[in-house]
């Protein structure tokens, strides 16, 4: 168990350039709760359906929320990985829009961040309307795998800072923000 955990804690690490060291701590004093955790990693990343900006959007504002810095800079990597454009992150770290120049996509992108914040906030008139908005604009498959990102962007940087390993988001946006586009 112990040397799955290190080479798939490594490849991930690598690809990501994200410090997996928390994983390994827990995978030695508990395999078992290791191996469960593993279970989740494909439904947090399972987006078939929603536009590919809708999903990360959501999912960079509830990381982002959730301040931990090596989190949002994961999923930074991974929506880059994804094929995501760079303005569409950085209106997602802003809650902002404006960086958008396609009409549709920024009224799309704006639905995405109004809904993670929402849910977020515990808004459920705002949950109703901007849910109804996404469900008539895309289907019931594209809000589940939303809430799904809105989730996972907020467990694992909990879980994270439950087990004392989380940074911060301030110094990570900032540095996001600067890169150039």
């Amino acid at each position: 168990m112990k040397a799955f955990a290190n080479w798939l804690m490594g490849s991930f690490a690598c690809r990501y350039d994200y410090d997996a060291s928390y994983m390994g701590e827990y995978a030695e004093v508990s395999p078992g709760g290791f191996l469960r955790y593993l279970m989740a990693a494909p439904f947090s990343q399972y987006h078939k359906r929603a536009p590919k900006h809708v999903y990360f959007t959501a999912k960079v504002v509830a990381t982002r929320r959730s301040d931990c810095g090596p989190c949002l800079r994961l999923v930074y990597n991974m929506a880059k990985e994804a094929g995501l454009d760079e303005a569409v992150i950085r209106c997602a770290l802003q809650d902002n829009v404006t960086g958008i120049d396609d009409r549709t996509r920024a009224e799309e992108v704006d639905l995405a961040i109004r809904y993670a914040n929402a849910v977020l906030d515990h808004d459920l008139v705002a949950v109703s309307e901007v849910g109804e908005a996404i469900l008539n604009r895309w289907g019931r498959a594209t809000l589940n795998e939303i809430a799904g990102a809105i989730a996972f962007g907020q467990f694992f940087p909990t879980f994270k800072r439950g087990l004392m390993h989380a940074q911060a988001c301030e110094p990570v946006v900032a540095e996001l923000m600067a890169k150039p586009i």
